[in-house]
Order: C-alpha cells, then sequence, then structure tokens
C-alpha cells in the first residue's frame, strides 16, 4: 500500500456517506449495467447498496481491487456525466427496462438538489484521491 493513499477507503467513506436512496440509486445502475448476474436485476435499491458494498469489500488481491475501482470509477462517471438523474432520463440515455425500474422504486422522488451536491462530491473526489493519476500511481506501487 502507498503510504498515506488509500483510494478505496476513500470511495467507501463517500459511498457509505450517500442518502439510502441514493446509493440504491446507483448500486441498482451499477449491478444491472455490469454485473452478470440476473438475480440482480430484481433487488430492490436498499438489497442493491448491501450487495455492491459486499463487491466492493469483498477480498481479493491488490491489483484486482485496485482494477475494480478503476471500473466503478469509470462506470460512475459515466453516470455521472448526464448531470442529475433526473436528468439523464430526461433525454432517455438509459434503455426503457432501466428506467421504469427506477421509477417504480421511487428514484425520481428523490431531490434534485441533492442529487446535484452527491455529483459534485463524486466529482471532486475524481480530482482528489481518485484521480486517473493516483490511481496509476497506487496501482504501480502495488507489489504483484
Amino acid at each position: 500500500m502507498v503510504q498515506g493513499l488509500d483510494p478505496l477507503r476513500a470511495f467507501l467513506q463517500w459511498f457509505d456517506g450517500l442518502p439510502p436512496r441514493q446509493k440504491g440509486f446507483i448500486s441498482y445502475l451499477y449491478l444491472f449495467c455490469v454485473t452478470d448476474d440476473t438475480g440482480d436485476w430484481v433487488l430492490t435499491p436498499d438489497e442493491a447498496a448491501v450487495r455492491f458494498r459486499a463487491f466492493v469489500v469483498r477480498p481479493d488481491v491488490p491489483i484486482r481491487k485496485i482494477t475494480m475501482l478503476v471500473m466503478i470509477c469509470a462506470f460512475f462517471d459515466f453516470i455521472f456525466s448526464h448531470g442529475v438523474p433526473e436528468e439523464m432520463f430526461a433525454d432517455g440515455a438509459f434503455p426503457w427496462h432501466i428506467q421504469t425500474a427506477l421509477r417504480e422504486q421511487g428514484v425520481y422522488s428523490i431531490d434534485a438538489k441533492i442529487w446535484r451536491r452527491t455529483v459534485k462530491s463524486w466529482h471532486d473526489l475524481r480530482r482528489g484521491v481518485l484521480s486517473n493519476e493516483v490511481l496509476c500511481t497506487y496501482g504501480r506501487a502495488l507489489k504483484l
């Protein structure tokens, strides 16, 4: 581990600090889009958040952990590049079945102002301890 640098812990601190419905939303979306387990498609937002967090913290070799974090960052960057969720769905950025599932789970009632704060905090994190430069430096420092 690079002294004073722990990108995974920084990510988890950010994720754990999200409002529960936001955690459920982004967890569900990640699992729906990335995993091969179709059982993930029927999870509630709370179940998705638990499953996603378990995926992130599961034991693995260091290089795979940092690679997983790079993939998560890329996915979140993609999601948040469309703005807050209400704005993403307005332009049809995601397939209808994802939109329908999330609408049924009540994600549209989340205050857009809170989402804007979350998106800003994500971008701040990506400019800091989760920047591509930091992640590459961290990965190079790992003993394989």
